[in-house]
């Protein structure tokens, strides 16, 4: 299933992402894990297809609100490393529908 989405102010994921939101049954031992550790890694939980939809919304998204001007020679490991946009999801609804999902 997916879901059509409004017009963005990015130029990528105008039209149609997926909508992830059918279940995922999770095991006695992951929800152990989870119980245990507070996360959890799933693999698989997301298709190749849907991860191929969103990668580049994201992609998109964190790179047009990211604040780090410094050249990547003058940051630190941690800078170089990554990105960080904090509440992603308050700045687009394609974020929005990935992060609020039923799955993540």
């Amino acid at each position: 299933m997916t879901t059509a989405l409004p017009p963005s102010s990015g130029d990528i994921g105008t039209g149609e992402l997926p909508s992830l939101s059918s279940d995922y049954t999770l095991d006695t031992d992951q929800l152990e894990a989870y119980r245990r550790d507070g996360f959890l890694l799933v693999r698989g939980l997301a298709s190749p297809t849907e991860i191929a939809a969103y990668r580049p919304v994201l992609s998109e998204v964190s790179g047009r609100h990211n604040q780090n001007t410094l050249p990547l020679a003058d940051r630190d490991t941690y800078g170089k490393a990554f990105i960080q946009v904090p509440n992603l999801w308050k700045k687009d609804e394609r974020a929005a529908r990935f992060s609020d999902s039923r799955r993540n």
